[in-house]
């Protein structure tokens, strides 16, 4: 996926249109499917970032942290999750600690954070 910023009249082309009922023409190349997400996954997760930007103030995340203490964070969603424990939303907890992993993940291989990062064993490889 290229996700550069579109400027000065360029526009990705797949070649595919697809036509709608009213006349109407789109590309219909391969593109995510950002509308098939769950809203209510959203809203929560949304809600969870919101909670920690209060907390570690917003936007601290997209510094990068180390993988193996994100995974941990995220695997101690996952046990109270497992326990039945309701006292945070440990869902909303587990998205966003897999959405910080795809964030950094993608970051490093654009070079806009360190590869030190991947703390995981074999991951820097």
């Amino acid at each position: 996926m290229n996700n550069e910023r579109i400027i000065g009249g360029k526009m990705t082309d797949s070649g595919k249109r697809e036509e709608f009922t009213t006349g109407a023409v789109r590309d219909s190349g391969e593109k995510p499917r950002i509308e098939l997400i769950s809203p209510y996954a959203l809203l929560r997760e949304g809600e969870w970032m919101r909670l920690g930007a209060i907390k570690y103030g917003e936007g601290n995340w997209r510094r990068g942290m180390p993988f193996v203490r994100t995974i941990g964070s995220l695997l101690r969603h996952t046990i109270y999750y497992l326990m039945g424990d309701s006292k945070e939303d440990h869902l909303a907890a587990i998205r966003t600690n897999a959405g910080f992993l795809i964030e950094f993940e993608e970051k490093i291989k654009l070079g806009e954070l360190s590869k030190d990062l991947d703390d995981r064993k074999g991951g820097k490889e």
